[in-house]
């Protein structure tokens, strides 16, 4: 089983290479960066959330999102305001610039994968489809630690 396992994670290292020139070239020319994304994403995806719930959310510190939230601020991506109920808490918002931005990288991912797809056979595509959702289902049920394991020497 390890061969098999030592095969599936370098396929799935290999996968991820395959689609990091276009990922890269998009964020370079957006002048974004992964982890701003990431803070977009879980905004649209939480409507208007606090400060403190995005951060602990992302698993950061409140300082840590305060400086991505000004860059993107200061980028036109978001806006942010006190809550009406209570002047303590922050929420944020995507700007319309910032939702273009997050409907840009979902379109230029579609396209970059359907390149691809279009170049396999409709049998490794399905069996594509089956293998990704069984990893997907298995990575549900791995639970996800704090901290990352010890690297072993």
């Amino acid at each position: 089983m390890t061969d098999a396992i030592d095969k599936a994670r370098e396929a799935y290292f290999r996968a991820v290479v395959a689609l990091d020139p276009v990922r890269l070239r998009f964020w370079d020319e957006r002048g974004t960066t992964m982890t701003q994304l990431r803070v977009m994403h879980l905004i649209r995806q939480k409507c208007e959330p606090s400060t403190g719930e995005l951060a602990a959310d992302l698993r950061i510190r409140p300082a840590t999102l305060t400086g991505l939230a000004d860059r993107l601020e200061q980028k036109g991506l978001i806006r942010r305001w006190s809550d009406t109920h209570d002047r303590r808490v922050v929420r944020i918002s995507l700007t319309a610039e910032g939702s273009l931005l997050l409907d840009e990288a979902a379109a230029t991912g579609r396209a970059s994968l359907d390149a691809i797809f279009t170049r396999m056979a409709p049998a490794d595509v399905d069996a594509f489809t089956r293998a990704v959702a069984a990893f997907v289902q298995a990575a549900a049920a791995v639970p996800v630690e704090a901290e990352p394991p010890a690297i072993q020497a």
